[in-house]
């Protein structure tokens, strides 16, 4: 390490790290984690901190609301997007700096990007307390809320609204029997788009 050129002069002691990077990052407060390869890309929300190496990405951002971003990212959509248009090293996707930065981020009304982060948290709120098959319904519900940001007309159309009917969900009741049979017909009804994105091919 003393033969690097940032120790020869002078500017890193031997024993610093050869990349230094900036606390800020990984201190307490929202962020989103991200492994840069992996069989589907995983984004997490959190707000505790996390020293996290260089294998995994962090964001942190306040010009977006981080929960609502973390849906968008953890979406159908996005995943389908990062297979076509990222990096790919045989099946598994490589989530580096650059294809993060050019995925198109949903243009979302302020009530879309409400709902979709109050459903958000209510996944984090419980987390561990409900059963899988529950947590999976609302995670359903949170990707087609999203799909309807990029496709709203085409769902719309076909009958698929979703942010309307789950603006009164809270932590204390389920999706109703209406929303969870409109989420299980969704590729039915959308054969030619929305099946194609959910199926992730």
């Amino acid at each position: 390490m003393e033969v690097r050129p940032e120790t020869r002069m002078g500017l890193l002691a031997f024993h610093h790290l050869y990349w230094p990077r900036d606390e800020a990052f990984f201190a307490a407060g929202e962020k989103i984690l991200a492994p840069r390869k992996c069989v589907s890309p995983v984004f997490l929300h959190t707000e505790d901190e996390a020293y996290v190496m260089l294998s995994v990405n962090v964001i942190r951002t306040a010009r977006i609301d981080m929960r609502f971003l973390s849906a968008v990212l953890n979406s159908s959509v996005v995943r389908y997007w990062l297979r076509h248009r990222g990096n790919m090293q045989g099946a598994n996707f490589q989530i580096d700096a650059a294809p993060l930065r050019q995925i198109p981020i949903a243009s979302a009304t302020p009530k879309q990007r409400d709902v979709i982060a109050r459903l958000v948290r209510i996944v984090q709120q419980r987390y561990g307390l409900a059963s899988a098959e529950a947590l999976s319904l609302y995670e359903a519900l949170i990707d087609a809320c999203v799909m309807e940001c990029y496709f709203g007309e085409h769902m719309s159309a076909r009958g698929l609204s979703f942010s309307d009917a789950t603006a009164h969900l809270d932590a204390s009741n389920e999706p109703d029997v209406e929303i969870a049979q409109r989420l299980h017909g969704l590729s039915d009804v959308s054969p030619e788009l929305l099946a194609i994105i959910r199926s992730g091919r």
